[in-house]
């Protein structure tokens, strides 16, 4: 399965693909509208949202985050049947290759003169695959690192693509644990908290989520709980060491930890 490394984002800045990525050539290219649209969903709904779309549901979007109809699609991005692979392979290739992943106008563009934006590529991926795991954090990238005013602003809001998604896919851990991610990063712990608890419901075993989550949990200073994460993750077979080394500094060697969180 995809080792996805968020950590890697704070540990050396720049984005991990794991080893079943392929810089996938994109997919077939819609524009999206030039409006801008708010960059939250409401507290009271967001929260509406995760108590009726949890790990084992299926719930209705808000109005302003549309439907998941869609010309082509949508599929499920975790699916890896050879129809499946074929459609990803499709779409990539037009819309989501190693460039855009990097938040860079698609390399066709070089050979082209009329190309699709960042935005747009990333949108219509999101829409034929709407828990394409990579480009929903690059579409975090994109809001985190304000390019969504300096560029051009996607069709939705972060938490509309994420709300989506988790529609789409309610027990999918990644995409549970790049939302948490962007709820961190933008401050609302207390939602990150609920998404990162969702992910590891889902996915108990996963070296990523576990990381992840105990990165989290030493961010807000709760070490007991980060400790049992991280060990948990070093235990499934976790390959960065920042996690271990910041326990570590604060006077917690992981090797002791056996206590459930």
């Amino acid at each position: 399965m995809f080792l996805f490394g968020l950590a890697r984002f704070d540990e050396q800045k720049k984005f991990r693909q794991g080893p079943d990525f392929k810089p996938n050539t994109e997919w077939g290219f819609m524009e999206e509208k030039r409006h801008r649209r708010n960059n939250s969903i409401s507290w009271p709904l967001l929260a509406l949202f995760a108590v009726i779309c949890s790990p084992g549901a299926m719930a209705s979007l808000p109005p302003e985050c549309g439907t998941l109809e869609n010309h082509f699609g949508p599929f499920d991005y975790t699916v890896r049947t050879p129809q499946n692979l074929d459609n990803l392979r499709v779409v990539e290739k037009a819309h989501f290759d190693g460039n855009v992943a990097r938040l860079q106008t698609h390399s066709k563009c070089k050979v082209k003169r009329t190309c699709s934006s960042v935005a747009g590529d990333m949108a219509y991926t999101l829409a034929v695959f709407p828990n394409h795991h990579e480009a929903l954090l690059s579409m975090t990238q994109y809001h985190l690192q304000g390019l969504d005013k300096a560029r051009r602003p996607m069709r939705y809001s972060p938490d509309c693509y994420f709300l989506r998604a988790i529609a789409f896919r309610p027990r999918d851990a990644t995409v549970r644990m790049i939302f948490a991610y962007y709820l961190s990063k933008v401050g609302r712990m207390d939602a990150a908290r609920n998404e990162y608890e969702a992910a590891l419901e889902i996915a108990p075993d996963s070296a990523e989520v576990n990381y992840n989550a105990g990165l989290f949990f030493l961010d807000l200073n709760e070490i007991d709980k980060a400790a049992v994460y991280a060990a948990r993750a070093y235990q499934l077979g976790h390959p960065l060491s920042g996690l271990r080394n910041r326990l570590l500094d604060s006077g917690v060697d992981i090797d002791d930890i056996e206590d459930e969180p």
